[in-house]
């Protein structure tokens, strides 16, 4: 449907922008209807800091879990894996932190949860390992952003070296 595929670009934009609220709104008329969408609102809750109890979306999520993969993507692995983290159920955690970042190696974020999550759980190996990898990528994220800026300056693109410049504060 076009109008769901519409809704789920402009809800993933806004959440995107850190503009949860408003991806709320928009997602809350598609209540159930549909699991892509589902599992946008249940991030954007879960953003916000809205407990699992109070989030219905990530509930059903977390009931049928095989239908909602095939729906979700990995997209559903970052959503769980930062669930189970942030509630300090850090074993549940790392298999999906571990199958997200087998597609999103540099997202510094799940490279963060991951050695916190190996730390908590024992995992000294990986714990070592993840960490110098994150100082690897945090220092390769800051020259491109970098280079970026520089890029953007060049070429009178201010908007853009601000949002970028924002990005990194």
């Amino acid at each position: 449907n076009a109008n769901t595929q519409a809704t789920g670009y402009l809800a993933s934009s806004l959440i995107q922008q850190n503009k949860f609220s408003e991806a709320i709104s928009l997602l809350a008329t598609h209540n159930g209807k549909n699991q892509s969408l589902d599992c946008l609102k249940a991030d954007a809750l879960h953003k916000t800091g809205v407990k699992l109890s109070q989030n219905k979306a990530l509930k059903s999520i977390l009931k049928e879990k095989s239908a909602y993969r095939e729906s979700c993507g990995i997209y559903f692995d970052k959503l769980l894996g930062q669930h189970f983290f942030r509630i300090g159920q850090y074993s549940e955690a790392l298999p999906y932190l571990e199958s997200y970042y087998q597609s999103y190696p540099t997202d510094e974020t799940n490279i963060q949860q991951l050695v916190t999550a190996y730390l908590q759980t024992g995992d000294q190996k990986n714990w070592q390992a993840f960490s110098s990898y994150y100082q690897t990528v945090s220092e390769q994220n800051k020259l491109r952003k970098k280079d970026l800026s520089e890029y953007f300056k060049l070429n009178g693109y201010n908007e853009d070296m601000k949002a970028l410049k924002k990005l990194g504060e």
